[in-house]
Order: C-alpha cells, then structure tokens, then sequence
C-alpha cells in the first residue's frame, strides 16, 4: 500500500516518535526509504527545540507580564 508514493513502512517510521537511530534502523530493517525517514525524523526534532521552545518561551514572558500587573491584593 503506498501513501503518496511512500510505502506503508517509511510512512509510519517518519511519524513515529521516538529517538531518530532507532527508526533509521528499524527503517533499514525492513526495507523503507531511510532518508526520508532521517529527514522527517530530524525535522521533528529541529521543530520542538526551535519552534515549540520560542512559542513556550513567549507565552510564559506573556503570563509573568500579567502577574506584574495584576494588583496585590494587601
């Protein structure tokens, strides 16, 4: 069964998460397209530590901001 010219393996291995050896070699072993299975995998990481952490990172900013300016209630 093919997804988008991508088999059933290699489509499966690039989504899954985990560490990105592991899927390599479990890509290797049966037979799916290692690199695309290498660049989904390294894209999911670059994605989390650049944009999910900016985003964390900003709304946290934004909510400190808040807490400042919220009166005491003393």
């Amino acid at each position: 069964m093919n997804v988008f010219s991508l088999s059933a393996a290699t489509s499966l291995l690039s989504t899954a998460p985990g560490g990105m050896d592991q899927m390599s070699i479990m890509a290797h072993e049966v037979n799916a397209d290692l690199s695309v299975v290498s660049g989904y995998q390294l894209f999911r990481i670059l994605f989390i530590f650049f944009i999910v952490s900016s985003v964390l990172k900003m709304i946290l900013v934004h909510m400190l901001k808040e807490k400042k300016a919220e009166p005491s209630l003393q």
